[in-house]
């Protein structure tokens, strides 16, 4: 049971941390495309792994839920789809390109399931006959390779609207003649249509492909912006509207702190991170422990990280003592340790050291100043854990500890039940800001498959003028195959680490 109980709870904080975050950064596409006049012809939580679960089309834009929640994703009109490939290839042969348009976009519609769509806007209905239609390219009846297998085991009864039921007594040629003849004249109706979409929507102003260079950055990176200003929202929320209280927070922030905010409440004693295998864990610290006195300093008077090292550093060599309250039950113990000096240096091994505070911003401004300073804070931090992540992935790489600080949904799902029972909404909306910032740093990586990828490629076609978009399509799907990869590794991870007690 309680097995079960942990997994509704790790859901439960997925949804409610993860899935805001991912529709506030496809909705920053949205905008910025719609800002710009770019047609958005779907906005979609989830993944298209299965069919829309519910689906509503509101002001030209299909508004899609796909189940199950794993990200979301928007498709901008002339970006990576047939529009865009008719557009390159025109340049070359405009009547192949528009040959090929009817067959990309043909596929195009049954991938994304739009054709209901594509019909109203041409203004036709999609009865009986046209679901049928649909439900042939999706099971890829129309192969005729498969069609003939299918006609020569005899074992299907078909119903096709305005012939009815197709008994199996009729000759399997009869009956192969009549599903192909229906099929082929909704196939040519379809495709004269399409064919009208191709002489309208070429040269549009709504395309992807025909905005300038600028404004597609500004596109790509429409999700990037959004997670970025979602985060400063939150945090300035936390520090202006709700206020922080009895929260952990790194002592060499404090001062910054103390010139916007309003402290309520400051504790004593300092809440410490303890490096592995250093002689503060030796000694019987662990991560959490809250540390009282130190050399005969109290933890009172110690404001910095770095006056922190100056005592250590004065006492290299030398016994001291060390106070502390230990475990849940914050047990107060004293011990005696030798700040033993090792190539040329003297470490406790203490990592990070927070206080608990309460505080509100002083005013309005001050809180977007804070809340900008944590944002930025956070990003460059990211911007560091992921640079010693991949470097602990080369081979051979002594160093794989950066590897415990990189945590999927899983991890983020399972730490929110912690977090809310130590610090409420407040701890909660703290996470979401960090994640939103994590998210924005994500998509910037140069990784084809992201939106810094995207921007890379839209970047090197105007500089070289042309594009291969083979090449593009090749290395987009296996940049998202290792991606997709790497999140099984992450999760497998993420479970490890929940059975562990990390998370």
């Amino acid at each position: 049971m309680d097995i079960i109980i942990q997994i509704i709870q790790i859901l439960f904080w997925f949804v409610v941390i993860l899935i805001p975050l991912v529709a506030i950064h496809e909705f920053g596409h949205l905008l910025i495309s719609r800002l710009f006049g770019v047609r958005i012809p779907e906005y979609a939580i989830g993944m298209p792994l299965v069919r829309r679960t519910f689906y509503k089309k509101w002001k030209g834009i299909i508004w899609s839920f796909y189940w199950p929640l794993l990200g979301g994703f928007v498709r901008i009109f002339g970006d990576n789809d047939a529009i865009d490939k008719a557009y390159e290839e025109g340049k070359v042969d405009p009547k192949i390109a528009r040959t090929n348009y009817i067959q990309n976009r043909f596929e195009e519609m049954n991938a994304n399931r739009e054709l209901e769509f594509f019909l109203e806007e041409n203004n036709l209905d999609y009865d009986d006959k046209w679901k049928w239609f649909e439900q042939v390219n999706q099971k890829g009846l129309e192969n005729k390779r498969l069609l003939d297998g299918l006609f020569a085991t005899m074992i299907v009864v078909f119903q096709i609207p305005e012939l009815g039921v197709i008994d199996t007594k009729i000759k399997a040629s009869q009956m192969k003649e009549q599903i192909t003849e229906k099929y082929n004249k909704m196939y040519e109706q379809l495709s004269v249509l399409i064919e009208w979409e191709y002489d309208k929507e070429i040269k549009a102003t709504d395309t992807f492909f025909n905005k300038n260079w600028i404004q597609q950055t500004l596109i790509i990176s429409g999700g990037v912006i959004f997670n970025m200003l979602a985060a400063i929202f939150i945090f300035w929320t936390m520090f202006t509207l709700l206020g922080i209280s009895n929260t952990p927070t790194p002592i060499d922030d404090l001062v910054g702190i103390e010139k916007n905010a309003n402290l309520t409440s400051r504790s004593n004693e300092i809440i410490v991170g303890v490096a592995k295998d250093s002689i503060a864990e030796k000694a019987g610290l662990k991560s959490g422990d809250k540390l009282m006195e130190f050399a005969g300093v109290e933890a009172r008077n110690i404001n910095s990280v770095d006056q922190f090292r100056s005592i250590v550093g004065e006492n290299k060599n030398k016994d001291i003592s060390v106070r502390f309250l230990s475990g849940e039950k914050k047990e107060e113990r004293l011990i005696n340790v030798k700040l033993e000096e090792k190539d040329g240096k003297t470490l406790f091994g203490i990592g990070g050291m927070y206080r608990e505070v309460s505080y509100r911003a002083k005013n309005v401004f001050a809180g977007f100043g804070m809340a900008w300073d944590r944002a930025w804070f956070i990003f460059t931090e990211t911007f560091k854990v992921l640079g010693q992540v991949f470097a602990a992935l080369i081979p051979g790489a002594r160093d794989r500890s950066a590897l415990d600080a990189v945590g999927g949904p899983i991890a983020v799902g399972s730490i929110g039940t912690k977090v809310f029972a130590l610090a409420g909404v407040t701890g909660i909306l703290d996470i979401m800001a960090s994640v939103s910032v994590g998210l924005a740093v994500f998509n910037i990586l140069p990784i084809p498959a992201l939106d810094g990828g995207r921007w890379v490629i839209i970047t090197l076609n105007k500089i070289l003028g042309k594009r291969n978009q083979k090449i593009e399509a090749t290395v987009i799907s296996v940049t998202f195959l290792v991606l997709m990869g790497l999140a099984v590794v992450i999760a497998f991870r993420d479970i490890q680490g929940v059975v562990a007690g990390r998370f």
